[in-house]
């Protein structure tokens, strides 16, 4: 029963990362379960038994980066005392160095266009991004910036970043990221805010 257990959850990632690679070289319309069939030499059934359609695992495949790209921010915010060190722990949680390559870029950028402009509206986000959303919501009230749209503001220069990142084929630097977030978001508050990761031309 093991052995059968860990071949199905092996399957279950191959689909997943081959998705992930279409996404990367293709966008969303490269995305297709014949060619998630090809790319890991397995039958449509086999691709059906496991998933329901494209749509389940192209949601599939944008919930696991989202809880990645915000599992390392949340779990250093337990050691942000002030908001101020908060917001600069999510800031460098989210260009967190491993998750700075090209098929995450990629796959972002995709959800992004997926939730917005496919689905409407971003009620229908993974549960990490809405919790980020709300997170950076609350802190930018607690530190003095009253306007509704901060957050929502914060989240969409993000997204540009990476997708300057992803199409820039490393014009853009991680620490550039970094810098550029810091930046928006202290003229928005108007003061600095503690930062680990050094300044890039420092």
């Amino acid at each position: 029963m093991g052995k059968v257990f860990s071949r199905t959850a092996q399957r279950y990632t191959d689909i997943l990362n081959a998705a992930a690679e279409l996404l990367r070289e293709g966008g969303m319309g490269a995305v297709t379960t014949d060619r998630i069939r090809q790319r890991i030499n397995v039958s449509l059934t086999t691709v059906y038994s496991h998933f329901e359609n494209r749509q389940e695992i192209l949601e599939e495949v944008f919930r696991d980066t989202h809880a990645k790209f915000y599992a390392t921010a949340e779990y250093k915010l337990q050691f942000a005392r002030t908001s101020e060190e908060q917001l600069a722990t999510i800031i460098e949680g989210i260009f967190a160095e491993e998750l700075f390559t090209e098929t995450h870029m990629h796959i972002w950028i995709a959800s992004i266009n997926y939730y917005l402009y496919c689905q409407g509206q971003f009620s229908y986000a993974p549960e990490a991004h809405s919790r980020a959303v709300e997170r950076t919501r609350r802190l930018f009230l607690e530190l003095g910036d009253k306007d509704p749209d901060a957050s929502p503001q914060f989240w969409a220069f993000v997204d540009g970043l990476w997708l300057h990142a992803a199409l820039g084929k490393g014009s853009l630097s991680r620490d550039k990221c970094i810098d550029r977030t810091f930046a928006f978001t202290e003229r928005r508050l108007g003061r600095k805010l503690p930062r680990k990761v050094k300044a890039a031309d420092e």
